[in-house]
């Protein structure tokens, strides 16, 4: 059930999302718009196939746990750039003509260039923005823009196989660590995961800074100033 206000331009990515999913009359988290408001037809179709291959759970999850983080808008950026390539990948066998929509996306990605605003150009994140041009340059078949090793590692990153497993990642975090370690193959005799393997390697790549640049700490909140006694509310 809708529990949102859409404009006319919002309804039709809307729809673009529900007949991609397959499924009607929900809220999507993000609605693809481009820069002159119009509905972006690929990324919206995305939308939608993240929805119908993955759930709504664990999109919800994993937009949730940086939705109080001062990078938000960049962690949201990066992680569509993840997803876009798992939904792709699980929805073009059953849509080809997904192709030719990615590769218009691309080619519209680099048009639009030209037509921002120097305001536009510093409001980019540019950490984003190389990352989408190494991506849509990939998808065009074009030479990749140089990248320093950390935006190489980023960038393979964030290509998710279509494979990715929204049940794996929806585990509680002791299975979701037997699942990892199976995936690479910490065996032990008997078949069992050798948890403790895993969990040191775990902890080996984030020190590395293998995941990207991820800190465990949180901005402190602010709190609410406390109202003077006799004093009644507003």
């Amino acid at each position: 059930m809708l529990t949102q206000h859409y404009s006319a331009q919002q309804r039709r990515a809307l729809n673009q999302i529900w007949n991609a999913a397959g499924e009607y009359g929900f809220d999507p988290l993000f609605l693809a718009l481009r820069s002159d408001g119009a509905p972006d037809l690929y990324m919206n179709t995305i939308v939608g196939c993240v929805r119908r291959w993955y759930g709504a759970e664990m999109p919800r999850r994993l937009f949730g746990a940086w939705a109080e983080d001062r990078r938000q808008p960049m962690l949201d950026d990066l992680a569509w750039l993840a997803l876009e390539n798992a939904a792709f990948e699980r929805e073009l066998p059953v849509r080809p003509a997904l192709a030719g929509l990615r590769q218009a996306h691309a080619r519209d990605f680099f048009a639009q260039e030209y037509k921002l605003s120097r305001q536009e150009w510093m409001a980019k994140n540019q950490l984003v923005y190389t990352m989408q041009a190494a991506r849509w340059r990939q998808v065009l078949g074009r030479r990749p823009p140089v990248l320093t090793p950390y935006e190489k590692k980023l960038s393979a990153a964030l290509a998710c196989s279509g494979s990715l497993d929204a049940e794996a990642l929806a585990l509680p975090p002791y299975e979701l660590m037997e699942a990892i370690g199976r995936k690479r193959g910490l065996l032990v005799r008997g078949g069992e995961v050798n948890t403790e393997r895993c969990a040191i390697m775990l902890v080996d790549e984030f020190r590395a800074c293998k995941w990207g640049r991820i800190t465990l700490e949180r901005p402190p909140r602010r709190e609410e100033p406390e109202q003077p006694e006799g004093e009644d509310e507003a």
